[in-house]
């Protein structure tokens, strides 16, 4: 089974086929196309008819067609789920708009939506995001699913590592926090320090480190081809909180599917060294002598 991805054609449909006439197809085989398949070059049009047609004639191949930048602007101008319709035009629409047949002096939207074939609204419609093969994750650069796929590993890994503590502050009945060092640590509530005339220092730093940025562990890169393998050795900056071994297998994981290969992160747990490892058979946990 074979693998293609395909990034920008713009236009170019005579190309684009015999790219794929060059190809050594065979069912079972998968092709991915990065999006960008409009405006610039002469026929956009024609590149998208003959995308769908592909479908149609070639049924044992796995066809995926991602968004581009540009069909989000196109989708857009047409008054559908898009975005910065207002940079069609002078980023290559007006090719496209030639291509269906419509006039420069027709450049509207209302008659842009008129001339393009049903079935290709859909196909501009019913594009994909991004496309994950095993350990591959196929996105457009400059597309729409950038921003949300950031925003959700990095929402996801940053509430990971907000939890990664076996520590958390517990507010009194009223929801102020008490001027005493009181964390839950399991199903206990423990007070170490009181903020007397001695101990209101202790309590303040204790504090301040339970909240914004200091809540995130500080775990550097060690070595990015530890044991020539490209295994990921990360050290966690211990601070007597150890990680909670839960989200730590969480957050592990989301950086084994970004590194594509097999991750390791150096802690203490229990007051006792520990090699943290995820990769092809999952997570793991060895103390280290």
């Amino acid at each position: 089974m074979s693998r293609y991805v395909i990034g920008d054609i713009h236009g170019c449909a005579e190309e684009l086929r015999r790219l794929i006439d060059a190809l050594p197809l065979r069912d079972g085989d998968s092709v991915v196309f990065l999006g960008d398949y409009i405006d610039r070059g002469p026929d956009s049009a024609a590149v998208v008819a003959y995308l769908i047609s592909l479908r149609q004639q070639l049924d044992g191949i796995e066809w995926v067609f991602l968004k581009g930048n540009h069909e989000d602007m196109f989708l857009s101008y047409l008054g559908l789920d898009g975005q910065h319709g207002d940079m069609f035009l002078i980023n290559g629409g007006k090719a496209t708009l030639a291509s269906y047949g419509v006039a420069p002096d027709q450049f509207l939207p209302p008659q842009a939506f008129e001339a393009i074939p049903v079935a290709h609204v859909r196909f501009y419609k019913t594009l994909e995001k991004y496309h994950q093969m095993d350990s591959f994750l196929c996105v457009r650069p400059t597309g729409p699913a950038v921003h949300d796929l950031a925003g959700r590993y990095a929402q996801e890994t940053l509430d990971a590592l907000r939890a990664s503590t076996w520590l958390e502050r517990s507010p009194s009945a009223s929801g102020a926090y008490p001027p005493l060092n009181v964390f839950r640590k399991g199903d206990d509530l423990v007070i170490s320090k009181v903020a007397d005339k001695e101990g209101w220092r202790d309590v303040k730093e204790q504090l301040l480190r339970s909240v914004g940025m200091a809540t995130i562990p500080v775990i550097r890169i060690e070595d990015a081809d530890f044991g020539h393998k490209r295994t990921l050795y990360l050290v966690h900056q211990h601070d007597d909180r150890d990680l909670h071994l839960e989200n730590a297998e969480k957050t592990l994981g989301y950086v084994y599917r970004l590194w594509g290969r097999e991750v390791v992160l150096e802690s203490v747990v229990s007051g006792k060294r520990t090699l943290l490892t995820f990769n092809d058979r999952g997570f793991s946990a060895k103390t280290l002598k």
